[in-house]
């Protein structure tokens, strides 16, 4: 029992480290970047488009650095969005691979590395998909544009869906 409750720990240890250095990453890349030559216009719109998302406050405060780059643009917007998700997911995915080289890990330990970094590699393949089907669409007709808007919805969704899966498994199967 005892060292049940060490593995817990230390396993729970890891993904306190991981959410740390995730969230002070987050921070960090978006202090860096200093406030751009936006418009009010350019941050207005960074900022209305914020308020439909989940956490308007984290979304304003991400992307309003880059509002000048983003404009006006919904498209300019969600490519900005897709690549910011890319970088920092490149990033997580490098922090989850050193995790791996720790020595004297658990085998319950190193299974939830391994979840964790197959998790993270597919969220980057899937970001890396999106960003390069949306940056096509900037290249397209009218028509083509609403096919490859949909494609990066289908596979976002997918990728939600996914994970909802590996959570939930019994309650799925349950209904």
């Amino acid at each position: 029992m005892k060292k049940s409750n060490t593995a817990s720990r230390t396993a729970s240890s890891y993904v306190l480290l991981l959410a740390s250095v995730l969230y002070i990453s987050a921070v960090l890349v978006t202090a860096a970047n200093k406030p751009s030559n936006a418009t009010a216009s350019d941050a207005s719109f960074v900022k209305s488009s914020c308020t439909s998302t989940t956490y308007p406050a984290i979304c304003v405060r991400s992307f309003s650095a880059y509002a000048s780059n983003i404009k006006q643009s919904p498209r300019q917007l969600a490519l900005t969005a897709l690549s910011v998700s890319q970088t920092r997911a490149e990033s997580c995915k490098s922090f989850v691979v050193k995790l791996r080289k720790f020595k004297n890990l658990k085998s319950r330990e190193r299974k939830a590395i391994k979840d964790c970094l197959d998790e993270v590699s597919d969220t980057v393949d899937r970001l890396s998909k999106s960003v390069k089907e949306l940056k096509q669409s900037g290249q397209s007709k009218e028509p083509d544009i609403e096919w490859h808007m949909s494609n990066v919805e289908t596979w976002e969704a997918r990728r939600h869906l996914r994970r909802a899966v590996r959570r939930r498994p019994a309650m799925i199967l349950t209904g």
